[in-house]
């Protein structure tokens, strides 16, 4: 409460100190003004007796009754209270002290900062009670203008360096239509080195030693939301926040909008209900984000959460995981709907959630650089409509599978490898795959899900477009009614009908067809590896080579299974090389080599053989064509690994000879 004497200027009563707040206009005449009379950014209240925040109110000298009392026009500024940008000083209780006074006495519902760079941790949207428990609390704040970059922004653009990597930029508690926007959070997380560096990251990479918090409670994050609950005590709190942990009240929040917005250098970049307690949050929207070096994009810990959005969220720096629900709190997190987004740069995972409550959904979304799909847990789908993903293998290796769990639906779009080079199909491991009027520009989706009797991949009006040159793959056309149970990929294909074609499995999710042990010659650098065979003959260019010795995938979601070595791309003499060596192989140890033929779509063939005779005798054709050449053939009488060299439509010539004399197999 600072006392005037006649005529001052406020400004040189708050010179040199922080604490006390700085104001810009003069007042000429503070004595016999009637109430309601605005003097710069103040007005006389002639019946005023509470002393307010110092800033906010003015006492005459000798005048017991009145004050002046800021003038709102639409907003709380943070300036007021201190916060100076662009200085080096820790900003974080002036910010407190704005949001408080904004909450406390209802002059406005906004709080604003001006163009520049605060120094800001763990600062609290909350209303708490006399007992210490959270009310429902309404607030925006606002930055100077949206932000794309913190690393790129003019000084008129708002940015908070976040230096606690143990605990949050901005935290809600029981918010009831809140708002944040403007604001470019920026962390002191790990930045992963290149694509391969962001592939192969460890939890404690990410984590920097311990240095950034990644408990299941009190993640670090550039935006937390209902994270206090009593419920929650000594190591599972955030460490420099623990007077906020007396709420006993467990509902979460309901509308809280982040819009213009942008997170780098996070463990999560917003976490919805980081603890067990916590029952609902509803409406949480993201909007307008750009996003840069996360672990997890959108984490979240409660299962019965509605209608949360991620909208229009752009990428173009390393990102973990986008979505993450089962990793926080309950570990059952349901995940927002993700509308027209683009994740332009490299991302290893798009989802690791829990989808019993409720599907996991993307819409119009776009993939530049994406590793795998993710995995999902429990019986409702993850849907695809109308999105482009592209999938990465340029420049470092390609995932073992692209989906592991629940069923998994693409309507429209695109699903294709962003350098479509090798012979790569696309593997999955769940209860069932749906492909609907999508163009994939790959090879074959491929179901390696062992589980249950039938497992099923539906595919109905898709087109294959695939331009893989060393494939040997030819063009074909399938009709619907025709069930496949064998083996192989059909480029270029037009699967026709409303009906679809549906795959069975009941034999091994994939099939060994040639093993042998070896030590692999690897090049770190591009990720290839050679080795020297001892029947080069039994592999071909495209082929898939796996091995049941261990390769961990760092920080890999996905249950244990034979690891993809990589990818045959050429072949000389005894020679062997393979693209796309995982992670984790080394020069040492002894590989059990197999080429291996994954789950694929076959046309069959009613046939007779002769014992040492190449050539089958076709009694009844294929529907839809022929297998085309060089691809495998399999069944009774022939040998193994062998392969069709032409077919005239009544004899099928083969690259190795019959083992037994069959009529009509």
């Amino acid at each position: 409460l600072f006392l005037i004497n006649s005529t001052n200027d406020f400004q040189s009563i708050a010179a040199g100190s922080r604490n006390s707040y700085t104001i810009y206009r003069l007042i000429t005449n503070n004595t016999g003004l009637p109430a309601g009379i605005t003097i710069g950014d103040y007005y006389w209240n002639a019946t005023s007796t509470r002393p307010a925040d110092s800033v906010m109110t003015f006492q005459v000298t000798g005048v017991s009754v009145g004050r002046f009392e800021k003038y709102y026009e639409d907003a709380i500024y943070a300036k007021w209270f201190g916060c100076i940008p662009d200085d080096g000083i820790d900003d974080s209780y002036q910010a407190q002290k704005a949001f408080n006074f904004a909450i406390k006495y209802g002059k406005s519902a906004k709080v604003k900062f001006e163009g520049g760079v605060f120094n800001v941790a763990n600062i609290v949207i909350a209303d708490y009670d006399g007992s210490g428990n959270a009310r429902y609390v309404s607030l925006e704040v606002s930055g100077a203008a949206p932000v794309y970059d913190a690393n790129s922004i003019s000084s008129r653009v708002t940015g908070f360096n976040v230096s606690d990597g143990l605990g949050f930029g901005i935290a809600v508690q029981h918010g009831a239509n809140v708002t944040i926007r403007n604001i470019a959070f920026t962390g002191v997380g790990f930045t992963p080195s290149g694509v391969d560096g962001a592939i192969t990251a460890t939890a404690s990479d990410w984590n920097m030693g311990g240095a950034i918090s990644d408990t299941i409670d009190h993640p670090n994050a550039g935006i937390v939301i209902d994270p206090f609950t009593s419920d929650l005590t000594g190591t599972h709190q955030y460490p420099n926040s623990r007077a906020w942990y007396s709420n006993t009240i467990r509902t979460g929040s309901s509308m809280v909008n982040i819009l213009d917005c942008s997170f780098s250098r996070f463990l999560v970049g917003v976490m919805v209900a980081p603890n067990s307690y916590t029952t609902n949050a509803d409406n949480i929207r993201v909007d307008n984000a750009y996003l840069q070096n996360l672990k997890v994009f959108w984490g979240a810990g409660q299962r019965q959460s509605r209608d949360n959005q991620a909208d229009h969220i752009y990428s173009i720096g390393p990102i973990e995981t986008v979505f993450n629900g089962k990793r926080f709190g309950q570990q059952t997190g349901t995940a927002p709907t993700f509308n027209h987004c683009s994740f332009a740069g490299v991302t290893k995972y798009l989802y690791y959630g829990d989808v019993n409550f409720a599907g996991i959904k993307f819409n119009d979304v776009y993939t530049e650089g994406l590793w795998s799909l993710g995995v999902s847990g429990g019986s409702n789908p993850v849907e695809f409509n109308g999105c482009e993903i592209n999938l990465l293998t340029s420049g470092a290796f390609s995932a073992p599978l692209l989906h592991s769990g629940g069923p998994i639906i693409f309507t429209g779009g695109v699903i294709g490898y962003f350098d479509n080079t090798y012979a790569n199909g696309l593997p999955f491991n769940c209860t069932s795959v749906v492909i609907n009027g999508t163009t994939m520009n790959s090879g074959a989706p491929v179901n390696f899900n062992n589980a249950v009797p039938y497992e099923q991949i539906s595919i109905d009006n898709a087109i294959y477009n695939n331009t893989e040159a060393l494939s040997f793959l030819k063009k074909g056309v399938v009709d619907n009614y025709m069930r496949y149970i064998e083996k192989v990929v059909l480029p270029e294909t037009i699967c026709k009908n409303n009906l679809g074609i549906e795959y069975q499995m009941h034999d091994p999710y994939i099939e060994q067809v040639y093993i042998e042990n070896k030590t692999l010659h690897l090049n770190t650098t591009d990720k290839t590896a050679y080795f020297l065979s001892s029947d080069s003959n039994s592999y071909s260019i495209g082929q898939w080579v796996t091995t049941n010795t261990g390769i961990d995938y760092s920080n890999d979601f996905f249950p244990a299974s034979r690891t993809g070595l990589g990818y045959v791309y050429a072949k000389r003499n005894d020679t062997i090389r393979l693209a796309y060596v995982p992670f984790g192989a080394d020069s040492t140890t002894s590989y059990d080599l197999s080429t291996t033929r994954m789950k694929r779509i076959i046309q069959r063939v009613l046939y007779s053989s002769t014992i040492n005779n190449d050539t089958l005798t076709i009694i009844h054709p294929a529907v839809g064509g022929y297998p085309g050449i060089n691809n495998f053939i399999k069944g009774p009488g022939i040998g193994l690994n062998a392969r069709i060299l032409w077919t005239d439509g009544t004899k099928i010539k083969m690259s190795r000879k019959a083992t037994a004399s069959v009529v009509n197999q």
